[in-house]
């Protein structure tokens, strides 16, 4: 005798979740990336915005996405997609460089950021000059969000009231003026022509003309020029 059997139930129904390769998105804007995802299958509740600071990505634009473009996932994964809001500000070694020019790149980028700049007079620089530099390290990334304090030694140009220097032994003049930053150099005169009486009445190694003259306010233009000592 045979028994049939009779199976009487609920069939289960699997929804259908497609494959879907993730279109090109880089340095699109949002409207013509979620144009793109719309048309490649994914459902627009699916697909997120968000904005970051990007390294040199035009604000607007996509830089990133998860998952990648390119990549294929199932339609019920769903995409977030990055928009840059801006660039990270990168701090580079600025030594060397015009303290104008450097200023007004940072505060561009940083409108936050507070430039802090000290002058400090040297001969060895052309005046305007970073020198030095701290408040951020090389390499750094910043955000044009972020309060930082920046700070900056500057060449100037040395000056210095010239005053006192005749009469003073060559040596101790040339220590004090070139102590001030600023160049200067010493000319032995000639005794040639001068009577024996007037040779005796020299004080030899005593400063006894200076160029430009004592009571002169001399500046250091970072050319040529220099304070020149006459001694015997």
């Amino acid at each position: 005798m045979m028994v049939g059997v009779y199976f009487s139930g609920v069939v289960s129904f699997f929804a259908y979740d497609p494959i879907i390769q993730v279109p090109q998105l880089s340095e699109l804007t949002k409207e013509e990336a979620l144009k793109q995802l719309l048309e490649a299958g994914f459902d627009e509740k699916d697909i997120s915005f968000e904005e970051e600071l990007s390294d040199d990505v035009k604000v607007g634009t996509v830089f990133d996405s998860d998952p990648q473009e390119g990549s294929s996932v199932k339609k019920s994964q769903g995409i977030v997609v990055t928009i840059s809001k801006g660039n990270y500000f990168t701090i580079e070694d600025y030594k060397g460089k015009s303290m104008d020019e450097i200023e007004a790149k940072i505060k561009a980028a940083l409108p936050l950021a507070v430039v802090s700049v000290e002058t400090v007079a040297t001969a060895d620089a052309k005046p305007g000059v970073i020198l030095a530099q701290s408040g951020a390290n090389i390499g750094d990334k910043l955000s044009p969000e972020k309060e930082i304090t920046i700070f900056f030694q500057v060449a100037k140009a040395p000056s210095v009231t010239i005053s006192g220097v005749i009469g003073m032994p060559i040596d101790e003049a040339l220590a004090l003026l070139d102590a001030s930053g600023v160049a200067v150099v010493s000319m032995q005169r000639s005794t040639i022509g001068m009577s024996e009486e007037e040779i005796a009445a020299i004080k030899k190694g005593i400063v006894v003309e200076v160029d430009p003259p004592e009571g002169t306010q001399y500046v250091q233009d970072g050319s040529s020029n220099c304070i020149t000592l006459y001694y015997y």
